[in-house]
């Protein structure tokens, strides 16, 4: 009697190596995280048109938004220039330095070719945000973007207020109708600036 049975071989198929993608250019790479800069500052935008329509109840140009827009754009380009000033930095000390790294950040010259590719994406994203900081139909379409999700945001928050239950005391009910009252306020300055121009020469509240 056979204590062990002979298991059937399975097939598993034959192994086919992995396809090899080939490395994105350096202008598709700058154009990924130009797509990424575009959500920052538009994220910043809206947080800004909210900030301001809710919380400090300030009136706000177009004008200086745009101004906020090249700032936030500007602060990017720095960002970038600094980060490909040290990268070429360490394209320096491995090119000089051969053999195998010790660390993470030990830089060797076998990595010089892919810190050279870092620093090229870096120079040109930065030139390509700067020209972006200097370009007003960039920034405007950008505005328009960013205020109407800052008002549907806002909508949905309020909207949310409006469905909550009707426990806690009558001070506290109160105070929630107060709250109501201010952001439907602001709500109706914001539609209204909504269907405006998002031309320069407008307020958008």
């Amino acid at each position: 009697m056979r204590l062990f049975r002979r298991r059937r071989r399975v097939n598993v198929g034959t192994y086919r190596p992995p396809l090899e993608w080939p490395e994105p250019t350096v202008e598709e790479t700058v154009e990924e995280a130009l797509l990424i800069a575009n959500v920052a500052v538009k994220l910043a935008l809206k947080n800004l048109i909210i900030v301001h329509a809710l919380q400090e109840r300030a009136d706000y140009s177009a004008d200086r938004l745009l101004a906020a827009t090249r700032e936030e754009l500007r602060n990017l380009v720095d960002e970038k220039d600094a980060d490909a000033d040290r990268v070429d930095a360490q394209h320096a000390v491995a090119t000089a330095h051969g053999g195998r790294a010790t660390h993470q950040s030990d830089f060797r010259s076998v990595d010089a070719p892919t810190l050279a590719r870092k620093a090229a994406v870096l120079r040109v994203l930065a030139k390509r945000l700067r020209e972006l900081a200097d370009d007003e139909s960039y920034a405007a379409n950008l505005i328009d973007v960013a205020r109407g999700e800052a008002l549907d945001e806002v909508l949905n928050a309020f909207a949310g207020t409006q469905s909550d239950s009707a426990e806690g005391t009558d001070a506290a009910q109160d105070d929630r109708a107060t709250r109501r009252a201010l952001i439907a306020r602001d709500l109706e300055v914001l539609a209204a600036s909504r269907r405006t121009n998002s031309t320069a020469d407008q307020w958008f509240l």
